[in-house]
């Protein structure tokens, strides 16, 4: 009983065998006194405690699940990115297969959550503080066009009359650029995307 010496612990075995009617309990002597102490001990407490081997393999199930879901998540970021490189080194969009396609489609929706979330936390400090800002011209905030289909967005929505030379859009084939710059001072350009 290594685990009572490493562990500082009162521990028991009991073995059930398709063979035997009784189980097998180790150190016999001692099994029923820790049993008994177990039952003492209120169920509420016992259950935070205690784990069975159903309740050990689920939680290591959905450990490794959410490692996989990381990891495809992880390999769909080096596929986009291998995309970009393509298309940057002269690619067409439309000399990639479908599941190439929608894996952009699935980056730009993450980039577009992403830049909302971002816009969410920084737009109350930058509102507040726009009046006491002198010389910065700050943009209205950016149009909320719904996801339809493979279409993510509006782009031609964040393009706004009179303020459409202080957004910065790159434009090649659907890949976006940064989503806005400030007053075309490009030490000042705030990039959102990872």
């Amino acid at each position: 009983m290594e685990l009572t010496t490493l562990c500082g612990i009162e521990a028991c075995l009991v073995i059930y065998s398709p063979g035997e009617q009784e189980p097998v309990v180790w150190p016999s002597q001692e099994a029923q006194r820790l049993i008994n102490k177990f039952y003492q001990v209120p169920e509420i407490e016992r259950i935070k405690k205690m784990m069975n081997l159903e309740t050990y393999i689920k939680e290591k199930v959905f450990m490794l699940q959410d490692q996989l879901k990381k990891m495809n998540r992880k390999n769909m970021e080096v596929e986009v990115r291998q995309f970009m490189l393509q298309i940057e080194q002269g690619k067409m969009v439309d000399e990639f297969n479908v599941n190439e396609l929608d894996c952009l489609i699935w980056y730009m929706e993450m980039m577009r959550i992403a830049t909302r979330k971002h816009i969410e936390y920084y737009q109350p400090v930058l509102f507040s503080s726009a009046a006491s800002t002198q010389g910065v011209d700050l943009l209205p905030p950016l149009a909320q066009g719904p996801a339809i289909g493979d279409q993510i967005g509006n782009t031609n929505a964040m393009i706004r009359s009179g303020n459409s030379s202080k957004i910065s859009i790159f434009h090649v084939e659907g890949i976006p650029g940064p989503p806005y710059s400030i007053a075309g001072d490009s030490s000042l350009t705030h990039h959102l995307w990872c």
